[in-house]
């Protein structure tokens, strides 16, 4: 993507780039422009169009400043965020000593559940664990139960799986334990 394209999306969407204006003192002009004509018996149809045509450009020409944090806030919400950079948020949230069941601050639900959201995330995800609890009931006595065991991992395997390493190698690398 251009920078060119990326500016004129984050405008779009209610970013203030070097534009900080808002149309509020424009429109507040031209609404005391219209209140003195409106009552003017003597001004033509034409002249009330052109002012009407005016305010709707003025109104366009600038979002308001609410407009524009409501655009801001919908842009950077969650689910408008593509799966490259929730992978990217997710890895540095696991990385700052998020746990995978901490809320994502970005989202409304936790980190689990925004990674399980991730089809292609996910079906890897499965695939370990079946594997792994394979292995661990087939097993020596590991000390523990397989859910206590998942809970102490799952965070590890998590990482793993976001930095791009596939079943087999995160399979590998905890078939040692067991």
């Amino acid at each position: 993507m251009k920078l060119s394209e990326a500016k004129q999306i984050l405008k779009l969407n209610g970013y203030l780039l070097e534009d900080t204006e808002t149309n509020d003192e424009e429109m507040d002009e031209l609404d005391a422009k219209w209140g003195k004509k409106w009552g003017d018996i003597h001004i033509s149809d034409k002249a009330l169009d052109n002012l009407n045509k005016k305010m709707q450009n003025t109104r366009h020409k600038h979002m308001d400043l609410e407009d524009k944090i409501n655009n801001a806030k919908n842009f950077n919400s969650w689910d408008n965020k593509d799966e490259e950079t929730k992978i990217e948020i997710l890895k540095d949230l696991l990385d700052d000593g998020y746990e995978f069941h901490d809320d994502n601050p970005y989202s409304e639900q936790d980190i689990m559940g925004d990674f399980y959201d991730i089809d292609d995330l996910a079906k890897v995800y499965d695939e370990v664990v079946d594997k792994l609890e394979d292995l661990y009931e087939r097993g020596d006595d590991f000390g523990g139960e397989w859910d206590m065991w998942l809970l102490d991992h799952t965070t590890f395997i998590m990482k793993d799986i976001l930095n791009g390493k596939t079943a087999e190698q995160i399979i590998k690398k905890f078939k040692k334990y067991f």
